[in-house]
């Protein structure tokens, strides 16, 4: 649980300096390191957002989680990435763009860690 009480879906994976991990940066620069622990709060928040997304929304394709998420698509491809090596997502399937008529992947919880998140 974080300080506001919730779940942290992704504490494992983003450990605090505290333990002994660092974000990368050039050795010596105070700047480079704040950024560097700047960005992975920023990566772990947007891939707990795409996650709730999953949660509430049910499977999407990229276009429509972006668009629900008022990101780019190119920032939703890579958070998708991660949550998919957590085995937290996966693809269902795909379905066609109404737009184009092109079929998209289509995303959603992994049905392993669906299972899990309920049975606890």
């Amino acid at each position: 649980m974080n300080e506001q009480g919730l779940l942290d879906l992704f504490a494992p994976a983003v450990r605090p300096v505290s333990e002994g991990w660092q974000a990368p940066h050039a050795k010596g620069s105070a700047t480079s390191k704040a950024g560097a622990e700047a960005v992975q709060s920023k990566l772990s928040r947007q891939c707990a957002e795409l996650l709730d997304l999953y949660i509430t929304a049910g499977p999407l394709t990229d276009w429509e989680a972006a668009k629900r998420l008022g990101w780019e698509r190119t920032t939703v491809i890579p958070r998708r990435h991660t949550l998919i090596r957590r085995k937290q997502v996966e693809k269902l399937g795909t379905r066609e763009n109404p737009d184009s008529g092109i079929q998209n992947d289509v995303y959603g919880l992994s049905y392993g860690w669906a299972a899990n998140r309920r049975a606890k």
